[in-house]
């Protein structure tokens, strides 16, 4: 009995020393990776903390004028799409009023050219009863009728026939196509024959009127 209580009192001492083994292993184990994570983070480079470097004088001027010239290139870009619009208003107006310019010619045309109508007409209703007619003078007075109604026309038009004959030759209204000695109590330059009338449009030359002239000699 007291053999047996030895030798289970002598595995004690056997069982606290491979306890006493383990944890050394066990701090051996967390000290090494307590030293790995140290040396990890000892070889991590070092963060630059240095302030960023200052810019010089002629380097803060510089981007100040970069920055101005890009503000200038977009108010550029923009003044020249405004431009452009601009212009193709105008256009879009001028064709526009070209137009309206054609159409205001166009029915003054027609208003005139409708007037006409009538006076040709006459005209050949006059040239038809001219095969009928018994005597030169129908005819003639037939023809002026026609002509009274034409110069009407014209004169609802703002034409208006140049007076010529008795009067001073005018060189801005008069052209003279010959001269002839004055006879009686002709005066010198006075119109004494029209070979062709003269007309104005309001208060501009139409057309000079082509006179023959008397002259006298001094």
């Amino acid at each position: 009995m007291e053999q047996a209580n030895v030798e289970s009192t002598g595995d004690h001492p056997e069982a606290s020393g491979d306890e006493a083994a383990a944890a050394e292993d066990k701090g051996a184990v967390e000290a090494a990776g307590e030293d790995t994570e140290h040396e990890s983070h000892s070889e991590q480079p070092p963060k630059d903390e240095s302030p960023p470097p200052s810019l010089s004088p002629e380097q803060i001027v510089i981007a100040q004028l970069r920055a101005m010239v890009t503000d200038r290139d977009e108010k550029l870009k923009t003044y020249i799409v405004a431009y452009k619009e601009a212009m193709a208003d105008v256009d879009r107006e001028r064709e526009r009023l070209a137009r309206e310019r054609q159409k205001v010619l166009d029915r003054e045309r027609m208003d005139m050219c409708a007037a006409l109508l009538d006076v040709l007409d006459n005209l050949d209703r006059s040239r038809a009863g001219c095969a009928t007619a018994a005597t030169g003078a129908e005819v003639g007075a037939g023809l002026g009728m026609v002509s009274e109604q034409f110069l009407e026309v014209l004169k609802s038009l703002g034409v208006r026939r140049i007076a010529t004959l008795g009067s001073d030759f005018d060189h801005n209204i008069h052209e003279a196509s010959g001269m002839i000695p004055a006879q009686g109590d002709q005066r010198d330059q006075q119109v004494v024959f029209e070979e062709r009338a003269g007309y104005m449009f309001g208060d501009q030359l139409l057309r000079p009127a082509r006179v023959v002239v008397a002259t006298r000699a001094d």
